[in-house]
């Protein structure tokens, strides 16, 4: 068993910087909406529990400086009425995504995700990421996603959870697209 994919402990990410996801969003009865149709964050992130984070078609998160979000609440991304990006830059990547210890399902629809290297080694951390986009402990649906340019390990790592996994798509991916462990689902 690889222990650090089984096992986090997130004292160290949960920074008073990484804490102050007001910067980025707005709370409306227990959901997080982004403030602007376009977003940059460029530091580490982390979100907490009792919470749904909605990103909304045609939105756009610009993750730069390796900025890597942890989320102990469900994510809903996207719709059937428009895109949403989630992506670095070409010349400043992001690092990505972990979506964990999560009761309720999330949902990605109609997104792209880009330009993302996973959790830099030298980030506030005391565990390793191996994915861009990371699910863990939770429930997760992914339809008509497109994943480019991503230079992480896994592109998308699914680790003891449940998932369903349509129609997506995988170019210029460095290492492995997909990397499931102990988890049950559909592709």
């Amino acid at each position: 068993i690889d222990y650090l994919n089984s096992n986090y402990n997130y004292k160290k990410f949960k920074t008073t910087e990484s804490l102050k996801y007001d910067k980025y969003f707005y709370k409306k009865n227990k959901k997080l909406f982004l403030i602007n149709d376009e977003v940059i964050i460029d530091k580490n992130l982390y979100i907490p529990k009792n919470l749904i984070v909605v990103i909304k078609p045609n939105q756009k998160i610009v993750l730069i400086n390796n900025a890597f979000i942890i989320s102990n609440s469900p994510w809903i991304i996207g719709s059937s009425k428009g895109d949403v990006s989630i992506s670095g830059k070409i010349d400043n990547h992001g690092g990505g995504i972990l979506i964990t210890d999560v009761d309720q399902t999330s949902i990605i629809q109609n997104t792209k995700f880009s330009y993302l290297k996973g959790l830099s080694k030298n980030s506030n951390s005391e565990f390793l990421i191996y994915g861009s986009i990371n699910f863990k402990s939770t429930k997760v649906k992914i339809n008509n996603t497109k994943f480019e340019n991503i230079y992480s390990e896994d592109t998308l790592n699914i680790i003891n959870s449940e998932f369903e996994i349509n129609q997506n798509s995988y170019k210029n991916i460095s290492s492995d697209a997909i990397d499931i462990d102990f988890s049950n689902g559909q592709i």
